[in-house]
């Protein structure tokens, strides 16, 4: 689902061009940190044949933390799909897509790894709940639990993930 990450052509400019940079090859792809804003393409499988929705999630591997990267909130009652049947969405791109994405490491450090998560499904998605502080500052009782919930519907949805690679710029 994950097609390439592109960089914006000028990170100065208000201007939503971005040039696919690295295309995304076994799940896995290396970014340079630094000043460059980057996006991500999101591209419908042919064989779904219904709008989706998307919620995308950053989870840090160095301290276990949890952001929302994008998605809408389907508790507001607005279910305006984010792709339609066939089509594709850049997230990242300033406008739907939502704000750049810009990427840094942890104070001294030369590489980390991080993962970007897309849930999708044909019904609007409610995952707000998935937010997480870093585990290294969470007291103990903060634990989230966990339940059994049934599903009833036949509604399509899935995942896809993509490790990234952070590097300093050399």
């Amino acid at each position: 689902m994950i097609g390439y990450v592109s960089a914006r052509i000028n990170p100065q400019s208000t201007s939503t061009s971005f040039a696919p940079n690295t295309f995304v090859s076994g799940g896995v792809v290396e970014i340079t940190v630094g000043s460059s804003l980057y996006g991500f393409n999101l591209q419908c499988d042919s064989r779904i044949r219904s709008p989706l929705y998307v919620r995308m999630f950053y989870f840090d591997a160095t301290d276990f933390s949890m952001n929302d990267m994008f998605g809408h909130n389907a508790a507001t009652g607005e279910y305006i799909p984010d792709i339609l049947p066939g089509g594709q969405l850049l997230i990242g791109d300033g406008i739907d897509g939502g704000a750049p994405i810009r990427f840094n490491l942890s104070s001294g450090q030369e590489v980390e790894l991080g993962y970007m998560k897309v849930f999708w499904s044909t019904q609007p998605l409610e995952l707000d709940h998935l937010k997480q502080k870093s585990a290294f500052t969470m007291r103990s009782g903060d634990m989230r639990g966990a339940e059994v919930v049934r599903d009833v519907a036949a509604d399509k949805w899935g995942t896809a993930c993509l490790a990234l690679i952070l590097r300093k710029p050399v």
